[in-house]
Formats: structure tokens, C-alpha cells, sequence
């Protein structure tokens, strides 16, 4: 996917990751990387992928490209997906 996007970049450390290796061996892999994707996600979904999991201060975040395609469990949860 890297291939892709491009490099992925850092703002917050002025650091570039330009392979799965190198960003697989950062530890803002499982802490940080919304800001590394969220400039590709039209890409990304361009790619063919339905969502990505991505972390914001250490949480999890799911994100689906088609909302439609998955039923939540929480009316509440579904409320805040269509606002």
C-alpha cells in the first residue's frame, strides 16, 4: 500500500516513513497514526479497501469508508456515525 500513498508523514516529528518495515518498528505504530493516514484515506479507499483501524492517543479508532455495509450495535453509536 505504501507503494501507493507514498511516504507517510510524521508532522508531529518531522519523521517519514517510506516502508512497511520502518513504520512497523516505530512505536507510533500502535500509538499515533491518524495523522499519518487520514491525508491518504481517498486513496486508500480508491485501493479497494472498505475501512482502516488507525490510533489517536493510544485508541483504537475504526474507520468504514461504507457505513452502510456494517450494522452497529449501539443506537447511539449509529447516531453519531450519521451525524
Amino acid at each position: 500500500m505504501l507503494g501507493r500513498v507514498g511516504s507517510l508523514l510524521d508532522k508531529y516529528d518531522e519523521k517519514t516513513y517510506d516502508s512497511y518495515e520502518e513504520l512497523v518498528k516505530s512505536p507510533l505504530l500502535y500509538s499515533d497514526t491518524w495523522e499519518l493516514f487520514e491525508p491518504h484515506m481517498h486513496t486508500i479507499r480508491k485501493l479497494g479497501y472498505d475501512g482502516m483501524i488507525m490510533y489517536e492517543g493510544g485508541v483504537q479508532n475504526y474507520v468504514s469508508f461504507y457505513a452502510s455495509t456494517y450494522k452497529l450495535s449501539s443506537p447511539k453509536l449509529q447516531l453519531a456515525i450519521a451525524l
